[in-house]
């Protein structure tokens, strides 16, 4: 990649993810997800929907949670990488900062 990319996936930190599933997962799943923030929220039809807001992560601890999704049997709707706000666009020359 060009050196004037300001994204921390490029330095090795990873992205921040937003992940959406059908249900609920209470607050007491936080510890199983690492500490991962769970909120709950209730669509026009009144089902649950879960969202995890997580850290700063590289793909494989990304994949871990995934992984632990599968494992209970949950319906995934979303994985959302959660862009830097100061970055606004990708050029072939790196990122554009906002000013």
């Amino acid at each position: 990649m060009h050196e004037k990319a300001k994204s921390s996936f490029c330095q090795g930190e990873g992205s921040p993810y937003e992940i959406q599933i059908h249900g609920e997962l209470d607050e007491r799943w936080s510890d199983w997800f690492d500490g991962i923030e769970v909120t709950i929220e209730h669509t026009c039809d009144h089902l649950p929907l879960t969202t995890l807001k997580c850290p700063a992560m590289d793909q494989t601890k990304l994949r871990g949670i995934l992984n632990k999704i599968w494992d209970l049997n949950l319906n995934l709707i979303s994985v959302r990488e959660v862009h830097d706000p100061t970055l606004k666009e990708v050029s072939s020359d790196g990122f554009t900062e906002l000013e």
